[in-house]
């Protein structure tokens, strides 16, 4: 409800109450007789008292609408609750966001995230003024290049999984992304010779990240840093800021599918029905491996069916295994994870666990996904058709296709 219609409402009701114009006499003329009483025994309030409460409220609703407009009061007095559903490329995916709340709160929330999504294109792409091509031409020189907060912590997390992961994964693992050149027109297998070198380029070892939170540099040259595998789960992170602050408690935010984060419920209001890509689906009928649903959480999915190439009847994806230097060849054809949003970090995580478990392989990953809290749930889907699941999200699919078997 406006405030300027709460204000005409108190204001017809203190005239009904007598609460205002009491004062007035015979002719409009003050104080020349006593005012008769009401019928029935009310006693009416003097014109003096009604304009001090007239005062009182509108001191109150204003300070009302001083709170409404900055947000302060969740959107009590603001326009009508509405969806808002837009869709962007950015980020090398479509992002498709939805958001449910006060109409302006909705608009304002969804036309902020794509904003953010493209500054953190800017920020954590290959533009030539990227912070990522920015440490790709500093490399080797002994200097600390300046980067922004947000790629520096996507380095701190990802430093700290590559440690964790003995390797597995690697944030500098550029070289091998240029080298192979998968989902682009230069895909090819290298020869033993480039790949060699371009394998001893890659140590998560050799960036070094600077004490003031602001500063990063790669120690040998040549080297150069890929966040394929941390950007968009780190932007699902950033764009539930973006939709708390605008009190937007349902919504979904889709960056391709494969990175999501879902807030609430649906427009039925049920949890979330998020689809799992079948990495060997063909057509309509065998397009999703299952569902699951989502609420306050994370969810991401790596595959070998992303961006690949076959040669020789090999599939060569853009998975790497860093201790190879060539797409991870273990069984795994895909791994979904899901983070609860009350873990830090929650998106960038599911984002970065899916490739780590990928490269890892099914019995190691699923090792390692155990060793996790319990916030975090995964299946790996594997070439021979079994799913393993990890905390229960395997159980949790409906719709199975009967092609697979839920381990």
């Amino acid at each position: 409800m406006k405030l300027e219609t709460v204000f005409a409402r108190i204001y017809r009701e203190l005239i009904e109450m007598g609460c205002l114009g009491c004062g007035r006499q015979n002719g409009g003329r003050m104080g020349q007789e006593k005012q008769k009483a009401p019928a029935g025994g009310e006693k009416r309030m003097s014109r003096r008292t009604g304009m001090l409460l007239l005062l009182l409220l509108f001191a109150v609703l204003t300070a009302l609408a001083v709170l409404a407009s900055s947000g302060a009061l969740g959107g009590l007095f603001t326009s009508r609750t509405t969806t808002v559903e837009q869709s962007e490329v950015t980020m090398d995916t479509v992002a498709s966001l939805t958001a449910t709340g006060p109409e302006a709160e909705a608009q304002a929330a969804v036309d902020e995230s794509l904003e953010r999504l493209r500054e953190l294109d800017a920020l954590a792409g290959t533009g030539p003024d990227s912070d990522v091509s920015r440490l790709a031409a500093a490399a080797g020189n002994g200097e600390w290049v300046s980067i922004s907060p947000e790629v520096y912590h996507m380095l701190a997390v990802a430093r700290e999984y590559s440690e964790r992961t003995g390797g597995a994964f690697d944030v500098t693992t550029g070289p091998l992304v240029a080298l192979w050149g998968i989902g682009t027109d230069a895909a090819h297998v290298p020869a033993e010779a480039d790949l060699e070198a371009a394998r001893a380029l890659v140590d998560y070892r050799a960036l070094e990240l600077g004490e003031d939170g602001q500063s990063a540099r790669l120690l040998r040259s040549g080297m150069s840093i890929d966040l394929g595998a941390v950007a968009k789960g780190y932007a699902l992170d950033e764009l539930r800021r973006i939709y708390e602050k605008h009190h937007i408690e349902n919504g979904l935010i889709n960056l391709g599918a494969s990175s999501i984060y879902a807030l609430g419920h649906n427009d039925k209001g049920t949890a979330w029905r998020v689809g799992i890509r079948n990495p060997r689906g063909t057509g309509e009928e065998d397009k999703l491996l299952g569902v699951t649903t989502l609420s306050g959480q994370a969810l991401s999915t790596s595959g070998d069916y992303e961006r690949f190439f076959e040669q020789d009847g090999v599939r060569y994806h853009h998975i790497f295994d860093p201790r190879t230097g060539a797409p991870a060849q273990n069984g795994s054809m895909s791994v979904t994870v899901v983070v609860d949003g009350g873990t830090e970090d929650a998106g960038l995580l599911s984002d970065l666990l899916t490739t780590a478990v990928f490269v890892l392989g099914p019995q190691e990953g699923q090792a390692f996904l155990d060793d996790m809290s319990d916030e975090v749930s995964g299946i790996i889907t594997t070439q021979q058709r079994d799913i393993y699941s990890v905390r229960g999200l395997g159980e949790r699919l409906s719709n199975v296709l009967n092609t697979y078997t839920l381990h």
